[in-house]
């Protein structure tokens, strides 16, 4: 609603302006006609310093959503071009108020002062400048609206990033929690005397000798933190379930990022925690593709999960790792 008062304000103070320098070019004036113009500059003149009254406050608006968003974009790109658009606007109102104290100098002058012509002429485009400007600070305004959504939108990426990030630290210190619980677990099992048999009198059993227990091997612990593809993989959190992106159960993440300490012998126990959960036992690489010559149809099937990652970070070397669910 502001803005269309400003643009009916500039629009009347520049036809008034320009109704008035019409008649100034077309002949001299007496000192009678200085006077009437004289009035018609002075009414001008207020309605474009009410024009820029009415810009404070929005001014002062665009300062407070750059100030907010100091530090929470991902990009300054919006940010600046707000704060180029503020500084335009700064810029348009000083000259405009400069041309207004012009104005109303000259229209000041009592008609016995003997205002010449001449004078009302160069007060005249003193105002005429300053309707220039005002029509320059109504397309600055309309700037300023689209620059502050733009940096809206900017701050609102900043904060779901923010959110995502803490979601998956979150998910990441659980996950460690999760396997120093498991690996305890292991430990103690490995580690736990056998039970004695008991019995009463002369007629108690004969305890048979305990075989020994076989040894538990170590349990993998992998968290797959997401559901997704390149992206998701690129971001080094963990591995990622890429079921939807290949039509077949597999998960993955890149050499460096975990998949050289993956097991590679066969039998080892690999704990899956995440979007993607469960126990399982590593069985034989079914299959070494290359990006570059094969796709999605080439993977093989049939088994419960498959632990992707390319191998020395090689395309031609992407090893898929069958699992077999046991838990």
């Amino acid at each position: 609603m502001f803005a269309v008062t400003v643009v009916l304000a500039v629009s009347l103070s520049m036809s008034e302006a320009q109704d008035t320098l019409r008649l100034l070019n077309a002949r001299n004036l007496s000192i009678e006609e200085n006077a009437a113009v004289r009035g018609d500059l002075v009414a001008s003149a207020s309605l474009a310093t009410k024009t820029l009254a009415g810009l404070a406050p929005r001014m002062a608006k665009a300062q407070q959503v750059l100030d907010d968003s100091t530090g929470r974009v991902l990009a300054e790109r919006s940010r600046s071009a707000l704060e180029l658009v503020v500084d335009n606007l700064k810029a348009a109102s000083a000259s405009t108020r400069l041309q207004i104290a012009a104005t109303l100098s000259t229209a000041a002058l009592s008609p016995a002062a003997h205002a010449t012509a001449t004078q009302i002429r160069d007060t005249t485009a003193a105002l005429e400048t300053s309707v220039d400007d005002l029509n320059l600070i109504v397309t600055l305004q309309r700037e300023l609206v689209i620059s502050e959504d733009a940096v809206a939108a900017d701050v609102a990426l900043w904060d779901d990033q923010q959110r995502r990030e803490a979601e998956a630290s979150a998910q990441a210190e659980a996950a460690a929690a999760e396997e120093s619980r498991q690996a305890a677990e292991v430990a103690a099992a490995v580690t736990a005397p056998p039970a004695k048999s008991t019995g009463s009198g002369a007629s108690s059993a004969l305890v048979a000798p305990t075989a020994p227990i076989a040894a538990t091997p170590p349990v993998h612990m992998e968290n797959v933190w997401a559901t997704g593809f390149q992206t998701e993989i690129d971001a080094c959190r963990g591995s990622v379930d890429l079921s939807s992106a290949y039509g077949v159960a597999v998960i993955g993440e890149h050499w460096t990022c975990g998949g050289s300490a993956f097991p590679r012998a066969e039998g080892s126990i690999v704990q899956l925690t995440g979007v993607r959960s469960g126990t399982y036992r590593t069985g034989p690489v079914v299959a070494v593709l290359n990006k570059a010559t094969d796709g999605a149809e080439d993977l093989p099937r049939g088994y419960d999960l498959m632990y992707q990652t390319c191998i020395d970070d090689s395309n031609a070397q992407m090893s898929f790792t069958a699992l077999t669910r046991i838990g």
